[in-house]
């Protein structure tokens, strides 16, 4: 499955562990769009120690953004992904590697255009199967 470009299964919750990290930002924009589908998100992400400059672009592939001393911060510029809550649920500091792992439990706001597709697409599907 290409994140970026696939459709994900459908569900109340996600879970990407350690994925965004290696994707570029357009690609990342790209999975943020698809993350509005779900009520929660649960992200594990490897994240430099101390102050670091969030989302620096790198390209897809090419090893991860602690090289640059950055990590992904979806909450940040470029891709200003909207939660409702965020709960730290994990930090790992290891000494057989640099930085953190950490993992982060998201209450993902549910737009308005989101709501009512998926109040359209009930009734929707309610009316076929009662015609049908």
């Amino acid at each position: 499955m290409d994140i970026a470009e696939d459709n994900l299964p459908s569900g109340d919750c996600v879970i990407l562990r350690q994925v965004l990290q290696h994707l570029s930002n357009t690609e990342i924009k790209s999975v943020v769009e698809k993350l509005y589908n779900y009520k929660y998100m649960i992200l594990t992400e490897h994240l430099p120690e101390g102050n670091f400059l969030p989302n620096k672009n790198i390209i897809s592939g090419q090893g991860i953004r602690l090289k640059k001393q950055s990590g992904v911060n979806l909450l940040a510029s470029p891709f200003c992904f909207k939660v409702v809550n965020e709960k730290q649920l994990l930090s790992i500091n290891s000494t057989d590697f640099e930085g953190f792992v950490v993992i982060t439990l998201y209450k993902v706001f549910l737009t308005l255009a989101i709501f009512y597709f998926k109040i359209f697409g009930y009734y929707l599907a309610t009316y076929r199967v009662l015609s049908g």
